[in-house]
This record gives C-alpha cells, structure tokens and sequence, in this order.
C-alpha cells in the first residue's frame, strides 16, 4: 500500500502537491551521485474546499 493511500484510508484528502526547487544538485553520500535539487510537498486536509 503505497503512502497516499495509506493517508486516504484515514480520512485525509490530498489538497495540493508542490515541488520545491532547492536548486542545483550538490553532492551526496550516495556513491558520488549528485544529491536531488527538488523536493515533493503533499499538503493533506480533512475539510472539502469552500465553494466561493
């Protein structure tokens, strides 16, 4: 079972998914590969949105 479905068995509903760019890679400790310059963001919320 992945993450999100996990989070939506307990009543969260996925609201947006950001990507954050932090950039250029820099290097890693993971056998010389460059380390990763963006980042997933889910933000999670019980509520449905209000209509406006």
């Amino acid at each position: 079972m992945t993450v999100l479905a996990k989070v939506r068995a307990q009543g969260w509903r996925r609201f947006g998914w950001y990507v954050w760019d932090q950039g250029p890679g820099l290097p890693g400790d993971w056998d010389g590969r460059l380390a990763p310059s963006h980042e997933f963001i889910f933000h999670f919320n019980r509520q449905p949105r209000n209509a406006m």
